[in-house]
């Protein structure tokens, strides 16, 4: 009896001590709450161990959102390596052997404008180390950040906005000239359409507004026109100049076109002239177009 009594209790020692060995084996855990100003943590690091210290909040080292730097001063007796792409920083003793207890160095990091100064500090006590340190943030610092980051992304944005116009301006201006050089080589044809109009105001004043001729380039459509302001005083402002087609419903259909005058401003008793131009073929189709003069006066229609 006594000794099963001696057997067992031999067993639950065993036991308890297998136990504790485990648990004091397992891998440590240590969170730290970022601060708004310098945040300053010193890491010991056992040798053939390393640090894990882990960003939840950080994406990848060249993310513009959340941009990161990181800078080790002794990089003889500590590593610092980061992947692409991954939320971590990783800590470990560079060289195995020598005298290298209480041994230092700082590392500097900042992640998305907040500022880690570690330092590293070499340990042959086990006890002192841990395995991840967890890096969080406050909720102002998670609503700051976040505000942060929108801001940067529209900046991002704005940018690559900026430089595809760019680049289709670009594009756009040497289809224009390739199309000036195909049209100065070959002659249009004409269709005569002659036809103008005059819109008399309240006050005796008139605006006239004439087309004569559409030249047919093919692919292109251009119709020289002439603006007059009949004014005695008042002068003219061009606001726009539209084409449309209709049906025979008198549904009003717009053409896309361009326009453009030599005078914006029309001073009392002066005319302008311009082209309107388009890529729509239906143009030269009598009976369904008509072409609109906008003034701040008044509109002028013109159809054939």
């Amino acid at each position: 009896m006594i000794k099963k009594i001696i057997l067992s209790l031999f067993l639950v020692c065993f036991w308890s001590f297998a136990v504790f060995a485990v648990d004091r084996d397992m891998p440590k855990t240590r969170r730290i709450k970022i601060s708004s100003g310098i945040t300053e943590v010193v890491l010991d690091i056992y040798p053939t161990l390393g640090v894990k210290c882990i960003f939840p909040w950080v994406l990848s080292e060249n993310s513009k959102e959340l941009p990161y730097t990181g800078k080790l001063i002794n990089s003889s007796l500590f590593a610092m390596n980061r992947v692409d792409g991954q939320n971590y920083v990783l800590f470990n003793i560079a060289v195995q052997g020598g005298n290298i207890e209480n041994a230092m160095s700082d590392a500097f990091i900042n992640v998305a404008g907040y500022h880690i100064v570690f330092r590293l500090r070499a340990t042959l006590d086990d006890r002192k180390h841990y395995s991840s340190v967890v890096f969080d943030l406050g909720e102002a610092e998670k609503l700051d950040l976040i505000e942060r980051s929108i801001q940067r992304r529209m900046i991002a944005l704005r940018k690559d906005f900026e430089l595809k116009e760019k680049e289709l301006d670009k594009r756009a201006n040497m289809l224009a000239l390739k199309l000036v050089g195909r049209m100065s080589l070959s002659k249009p044809k004409k269709h005569r359409i002659k036809t103008e109009n005059v819109l008399k105001l309240s006050n005796g004043d008139k605006i006239i507004f004439y087309c004569e001729t559409i030249y047919d380039y093919g692919t292109i459509f251009v119709i020289p026109i002439e603006i007059e302001n009949k004014s005695g005083m008042l002068p003219l402002y061009i606001q726009n100049v539209g084409l449309e087609k209709y049906d025979k419903a008198d549904t009003s259909f717009p053409i896309i076109s361009e326009f453009e005058v030599e005078d914006i401003k029309l001073s009392n008793n002066k005319f302008t002239s311009g082209f309107v131009v388009t890529e729509d073929s239906r143009l030269i189709k009598n009976g369904d177009t008509k072409c609109t003069v906008f003034t701040d006066r008044g509109n002028v229609v013109v159809e054939w």
